[in-house]
């Protein structure tokens, strides 16, 4: 599953999930009862998950729509990066450690 919308507002997650719903696609909301530790502040982010597959579909179609509600940036969550190579020994401690080579 991928992280597709990040997001404090209970009413923009909503409005996600109906958003992916009427394009058929399922969504799981991770973290909604982080309320209960937290207070019920709102500091911790609920995340809207999809299956991997469709999760560039999933954030094109909540950009597009959060455009046609006057927004000008993209809401949705940025792709992830892809997992560095794992490699033992040594050399690999050390690149996890360094990050990707450029």
């Amino acid at each position: 599953m991928d992280v597709v919308l990040l997001t404090t507002d209970p009413v923009r997650l909503s409005w996600a999930r109906a958003v992916l719903a009427a394009e058929g696609i399922d969504s799981l909301v991770f973290d909604e009862q982080m309320s209960l530790a937290e207070g019920s502040i709102g500091a911790f982010p609920r995340r809207l998950m999809v299956d991997d597959a469709l999760a560039p579909r999933a954030r094109r179609l909540l950009d597009e729509a959060a455009q046609g509600l006057g927004e000008t940036a993209p809401i949705s969550a940025p792709p992830r990066r892809p997992a560095p190579q794992a490699t033992g020994g040594l050399a690999g401690l050390v690149a996890r450690m360094l990050g990707p080579r450029r």
